[in-house]
């Protein structure tokens, strides 16, 4: 992966409430796609990791005033956590509607296309690790990335709407098995791209030492397994996840949001908004619903290494946060199953994650 430089990102001058963000040189990572699987490598316990004294050569920031931020190459000094405020700093976006927001600080960022998002940073081996901010906190962190960030536009949009079904068995085999970590776990799911109509059926396994394996075929039914009962069963034997039977397989819960993605120079991050889980009950007419209001899900997809945009987080004092759009979904809406995993995300924000707008007579 290439390299690239991130110069003079200043905030945290003395009663300064704004992040200025300089100019920047931002290059291209480069990584190998294949056409058919993700591998995502699990992120792990994140919440020891002192911000104060991250090593792993994205972020070097100084303990000037002006807390200048460069992308190198090599290990970092400590980082000073007080070398960018993102508590501090405030920016203009406006909020447009209930499920998007226009971010103003990427209104005049490069755009970056399909393919060569999906050259440089799409279907690697990767760490994933996802944020719940506010919005306040949103727009500070994309203000800071904005000089070295590329924004994914298509056909002239960069904002996306996306819906997934998440299939599972009568009793919940697949949540129950993430809510108790068991190393054989697995989820099904159908995901549309619904600006373009695009549907794909997608099987996640465990790997080895926490890696998530994720495989993809095109699918013509978003709301039902129909063909696509043959690809589950053979991406789950192969896995080595045995017994599960893809005709037991039923929607379970829906999902719908709005996404913007960024190329960094060091990784990919993707912001999600007005999220909304539809539980997807046999023999109810009347859905379960909830809406994750007033939070924003920011999302990076690095190499082994901390991205620029994971740093800035840390500085601020957000740790990597344990949701599942899935899991985190049912747990919200069925408060008769055990919350484990997630309980302490549901516990910072419980005003956004208990948002019900229409629940089951």
């Amino acid at each position: 992966m290439s390299t690239a430089t991130l110069s003079t990102v200043n905030a945290g001058v003395a009663n300064t409430d704004a992040v200025n963000a300089g100019t920047a040189k931002a290059g291209v990572a480069n990584a190998s796609a294949a056409n058919a699987s993700t591998v995502n490598a699990s992120a792990g316990n994140t919440d020891a990791v002192n911000a104060s004294t991250v090593n792993a050569g994205v972020v070097n920031a100084s303990a000037a005033n002006t807390g200048a931020v460069d992308a190198g190459a090599g290990n970092t000094d400590a980082v000073d956590a007080g070398a960018v405020n993102m508590r501090a700093a405030t920016t203009g976006a406006a909020l447009t509607s209930a499920v998007g927001l226009t971010w103003a600080a990427l209104e005049t960022a490069p755009a970056v296309g399909l393919a060569e998002l999906d050259a440089a940073a799409a279907l690697q081996t990767r760490v994933d690790r996802k944020y719940v901010l506010t919005v306040a906190e949103a727009r500070r962190l994309l203000a800071a990335l904005a000089p070295a960030a590329r924004v994914l536009e298509i056909d002239g949009l960069r904002d996306f709407r996306y819906a997934s079904t998440y299939f599972d068995t009568p009793d919940l085999e697949t949540y129950r098995l993430a809510a108790y970590r068991r190393r054989r776990r697995y989820k099904v799911r159908t995901r549309t791209y619904l600006d373009s109509g695009t549907c794909f059926l997608e099987v996640k396994t465990r790997a080895a030492r926490g890696v998530t394996v994720k495989h993809r075929t095109v699918h013509d039914q978003a709301a039902a397994l129909g063909r696509g009962g043959g690809f589950v069963a053979d991406r789950l034997t192969a896995a080595g996840v045995v017994g599960v039977d893809p005709e037991r397989l039923a929607p379970a819960l829906a999902s719908r949001y709005q996404r913007t993605t960024l190329l960094l120079p060091d990784a990919r991050l993707t912001v999600d908004t007005g999220l909304v889980w539809t539980l997807l009950t046999p023999g109810r007419t009347v859905p379960a619903e909830a809406t994750l209001a007033g939070v924003v899900i920011v999302e990076t997809k690095t190499g082994s290494a901390p991205s620029s945009a994971d740093r800035l987080l840390w500085q601020a004092r957000h740790r990597p946060d344990r949701i599942s759009k899935y899991a985190t979904g049912v747990a919200v809406l069925r408060g008769d199953l055990p919350d484990t995993r997630w309980r302490r995300t549901l516990r910072r924000h419980p005003a956004a994650f208990l948002h019900d707008e229409r629940t089951v007579p």
